[in-house]
């Protein structure tokens, strides 16, 4: 009676462990070789998982790219050594200095940054405190329209007040780079615009037209059709933004005191010159 279960779970068993061959026969293949050592996927994927996080997802889009990078580091490498560039003195103080880099930094990372806690309170006392550090300004939607002359503007103007649409007259009238666009520049900030017009726009009401307004492109009309006010980003936004920034700032405490720590662990003496 209890044959069933048994072959069921041999079942299951060689399912689990077909896939994990399956998987590491992926990770194994052969991408390239290099005086035939070969490159793997699983070692490409490796290289990748090293790199800061804000290149990992440009380097995972185009991983032909980084492999071709990695062999010609490979083929380099295989040159210098040939030459035994490695054996002059200025590059091994190279080596030497940028060990003790590595090694430092590792270390700080494993007795410093790896033991700084963030409480949930303390994220949320500096967010409360720090208000102006993550205040969006205010932002507008405007149409914008460009003609070379007065007159054009004057026109331009004079069939916008009767009814016809900015937008069509935006491809009729405008040289500016927003005509296909309806004269539609999306959402702006305070310093995106030129002063004499940004002045303008920002005192403008939702949906109300500017007069004409002469700059050394042209004569301009704007249109603003949307107001964003200024809000204070929301937590979930920049909660890493704000527990970096605690963590930097335990960490510069901290590393003061190691620093002193070790100062007189190891009897540091400054002399003047």
């Amino acid at each position: 009676m209890m044959l069933p279960n048994k072959l069921c779970l041999t079942c299951v068993i060689v399912i689990i462990l077909s896939g994990c061959a399956k998987n590491n026969s992926e990770e194994q293949k052969i991408l390239a070789k290099v005086k035939n050592r070969p490159i793997t996927v699983k070692m490409v994927s490796e290289r990748i998982e090293k790199l800061p996080s804000s290149l990992q997802e440009a380097a995972n889009e185009d991983r032909k790219k980084f492999l071709e990078n990695m062999l010609i580091e490979s083929i380099l490498y295989e040159e210098a050594k040939k030459s035994r560039v490695g054996n002059r003195k200025d590059v091994k103080e190279l080596v030497e200095a940028a060990n003790r880099k590595i090694v430092i930094s590792k270390y700080v990372e494993l007795e410093v940054d790896d033991k700084i806690i963030v409480k949930e309170e303390e994220i949320e006392n500096f967010y409360n405190s720090a208000d102006s550090q993550f205040i969006v300004g205010e932002k507008r939607k405007m149409q914008h329209a460009l003609v070379p002359t007065f007159e054009e503007a004057e026109i331009f103007l004079q069939k916008l007040n009767s009814g016809e649409k900015f937008y069509d007259l935006v491809k009729t009238y405008s040289v500016g780079p927003a005509k296909t666009n309806g004269g539609d520049i999306g959402y702006i900030g305070q310093g995106d615009l030129m002063p004499q017009i940004e002045e303008i726009c920002f005192s403008l009401k939702k949906n109300e037209i500017s007069d004409i307004i002469k700059t050394h492109l042209g004569y301009h009309i704007i249109k603003v059709i949307d107001i964003l006010p200024a809000h204070k980003k929301p937590l979930n936004e920049v909660k890493n933004q704000v527990v970096q920034y605690i963590k930097a700032m335990k960490k510069q405490q901290i590393m003061l005191e190691f620093i002193k720590k070790l100062s007189k662990k190891y009897e540091v003496k400054i002399y003047e010159e």
